[in-house]
């Protein structure tokens, strides 16, 4: 009489373990596209999109044109004044312009302030509000050297007028990274910004 047959069990482990690495790849592979997703929100590029870049643009020039017309409308002019030329305006009058300026630049800082920029221009806003908070400096010191003896105005104006000359170049770094922006997107550079290439990194 033969030995009865036993039947053997199937080996499972192995089964099993195939498909604990299948389901880790799988997690993995999720996780990775999340991580993506969260660090690249432009579609995989280290650059923002036209159409972004455009976007941030548009909401920011408004400010950055008024801010253009105080200083060249408002701030260059009220040199003359405070040096005390024919015809001028009174020191009172400069100071009352002063305090406008400062208020002025105050807004315009409050509003590229509250624009988000995409990835690729946190460096543009940082910079335009460093030249803006200048800007605040500058008028400041016009309102001073306007309230200060005309004999001894001059230190002070020319403190001013080096405080704006600083706020410019920030404004240049900041226009230059918005066109480079505008260039690795496709655009044309902006005629609203300086060109990027006469201007600092």
């Amino acid at each position: 009489m033969s030995a009865p047959t036993v039947r053997r069990p199937r080996a499972r482990r192995p089964v099993r373990r195939a498909r604990l690495v299948a389901s880790a790849g799988i997690v993995v592979v999720l996780v990775v596209a999340l991580v993506l997703a969260v660090e690249l929100p432009s579609g995989g590029r280290d650059h923002p999109s036209a159409a972004t870049v455009q976007r941030y643009e548009n909401a920011i020039i408004k400010p950055v044109k008024d801010w253009g017309s105080v200083e060249i409308l408002g701030m260059r002019p009220s040199v003359k004044d405070l040096l005390g030329g024919k015809g001028t305006l009174p020191p009172a009058a400069v100071i009352t312009e002063s305090q406008a300026w400062v208020a002025a630049f105050a807004h315009d800082r409050a509003l590229i302030a509250a624009v988000r920029p995409p990835v690729g221009l946190g460096p543009c806003r940082g910079l335009l509000l460093r030249a803006l908070d200048k800007y605040v400096e500058a008028a400041r010191g016009f309102g001073r050297a306007a309230s200060t003896p005309l004999a001894q105005r001059r230190p002070l104006i020319e403190s001013a007028i080096t405080t704006a000359s600083d706020g410019d170049k920030l404004f240049d770094q900041a226009s230059a990274v918005l066109q480079r922006a505008r260039l690795a997107a496709g655009l044309t550079v902006s005629p609203d910004f300086p060109n990027p290439q006469l201007s600092t990194p």
